[in-house]
């Protein structure tokens, strides 16, 4: 699971929406497959991705089962938005890679396996207990997987964009993974118990893996690699008010 695009509800969608996010993933990571068989990227290398697309895709068809089980609605497929079809460089498609990789793949799929530890943690019910097991298995192996990617890629010059990159994407996964559930917080919302024994994430505990997941791993692995995760972190928001301030000038 991605979390640019991510949208969070409340049941009874839950598990609809889990599933149409994984199979956005399958989506997002077989365009990156793509820009990489362009260039001169090991094979081993694009064995893994391939691997990744195809487990994206299962994952969005436990997600569906368990929907279906619950009598939620049937997922859907949604559009991604995409860039023109005008033909760029092999250094355009290369940053490109290295964007997707980074946001959608390390970032994403470590803050994915930290919501999907969550969930386990208080669900009850068999199945999605084991489905929640087995996907939270997979993301595990593929935060771990773009980590190593990122690593691999990597050039001299590439972190300082990276940082730019990434700080507004981190604004942008934050507004979608716990504004929502901050709100709900705020405004008193009730969360049933039984919502969490058949795992749904509660926004409680949605905040507390998201930030964990930040601070713990996903900052600390910026830093590591030349971006100044703290910095990144707190210019999250800066362009975005750049932005309002040029549009309002």
């Amino acid at each position: 699971m991605t979390g640019v695009h991510t949208r969070v509800v409340c049941p009874p969608d839950s598990w609809t929406l889990r599933s149409e996010e994984e199979r956005r993933s399958a989506a997002v990571f077989s365009d990156l497959l793509a820009l990489l068989a362009d260039g001169e990227v090991p094979l081993d290398v694009l064995r893994e991705v391939h691997g990744v697309v195809g487990d994206e895709i299962r994952h969005a068809q436990m997600c569906a089962d368990m929907a279906s089980a619950l009598g939620a609605p049937r997922p859907r497929s949604q559009l991604l938005p995409r860039a023109g079809l005008e033909p760029i460089t092999a250094e355009e498609r290369r940053r490109r890679a290295l964007e997707i990789v980074l946001v959608e793949g390390a970032i994403g799929e470590t803050i994915s396996s930290a919501l999907f530890a969550a969930g386990r943690r208080s669900t009850e019910e068999p199945q999605a207990r084991a489905t929640l097991s087995r996907i939270l298995a997979d993301e595990a192996i593929h935060a771990r997987c773009f980590w190593r990617l990122l690593d691999r890629l990597l050039s001299p010059g590439d972190a300082e964009h990276l940082a730019d990159v990434v700080s507004d994407a981190l604004g942008a996964i934050e507004q979608v993974q716990v504004v929502p559930s901050l709100e709900s917080l705020a405004r008193g919302d009730p969360f049933d118990p039984e919502w969490a024994a058949l795992g749904v994430l509660a926004p409680a505990a949605r905040v507390d893996a998201f930030y964990g997941a930040i601070d713990k791993r996903v900052l600390p692995a910026l830093t590591s690699r030349g971006m100044d995760g703290s910095g990144v972190w707190a210019a999250r928001y800066t362009n975005l008010r750049r932005g309002e301030e040029e549009h309002v000038a």
